[in-house]
């Protein structure tokens, strides 16, 4: 069973349905900030709690990548799987706390989630493609979510 993950067709350039279902996630992320940050007045707690619940969620999901990918090779142990179950903790505990204070969890969560990713590539698990679409994209979702905070 091979155990190093190419790219896309062995050529390590990034698969087009990562990159274009990677950015259509964001999507939310900024239009739920843009919202947040532009609307007149006192912005809808609908929207902040959408942006907090939406965070939550994908940090969930960047967990289970590495489960997937344990799973997918048979390489099941102990260290892999608890990284994979910690940013799902991270996201389902910001989300009983105020905006403000859940943002910055979710924020450490997203942080620690691509550690885990670059751990993770330098070591084989994953391939180079993943982490140049990994970085970009957490940078973004943590302004998108840190702004509407600060506001």
């Amino acid at each position: 069973m091979e155990t190093e993950i190419q790219g896309h067709d062995g050529d390590g350039s990034m698969p087009r349905p990562a990159l274009i279902l990677g950015a259509a996630g964001f999507l939310p992320f900024l239009a739920l900030s843009l919202f947040l940050t532009s609307a007149p007045g006192d912005p809808s707690s609908l929207a902040r709690s959408m942006l907090h619940g939406y965070g939550a969620v994908i940090l969930s999901f960047l967990g289970g990548i590495h489960w997937g990918r344990a799973i997918a090779t048979n390489q099941v142990d102990w260290s892999v799987l608890s990284l994979g179950v910690i940013p799902s903790l991270i996201g389902w505990l910001s989300l009983p706390l105020p905006y403000e204070t859940g943002a910055l969890l979710l924020i450490a969560g997203f942080l620690f989630a691509l550690a885990c990713d670059v751990a993770a590539t330098r070591s084989g698990r994953m391939p180079e493609w993943y982490l140049r679409l990994r970085i970009p994209l957490t940078v973004a979702v943590c302004l998108a979510i840190l702004v509407p905070a600060l506001i």
